[in-house]
């Protein structure tokens, strides 16, 4: 997280992050991030894969 303060949900377990924050979300656990301040989130996601096309990703409806 380089910006901005979000509310983090990690399977059922929610935290409050902002900048300076690193998180792990572990393969296949449903997770959310949501603005909860005034600025824009700035953060950075990477993935354990070559290409953003080998990324097996599930939204829900």
């Amino acid at each position: 997280m380089l910006g901005g303060r979000a509310l983090i949900e990690i399977e059922n377990t929610r935290k409050e992050i902002g900048p300076d924050t690193a998180i792990y979300i572990p393969p296949n656990a449903r997770h959310a991030l949501r603005c909860i301040g005034p600025e824009p989130l700035v953060f950075i996601f990477t993935f354990p894969r070559d290409r953003f096309e080998d990324i097996d990703y599930h939204l829900d409806p």
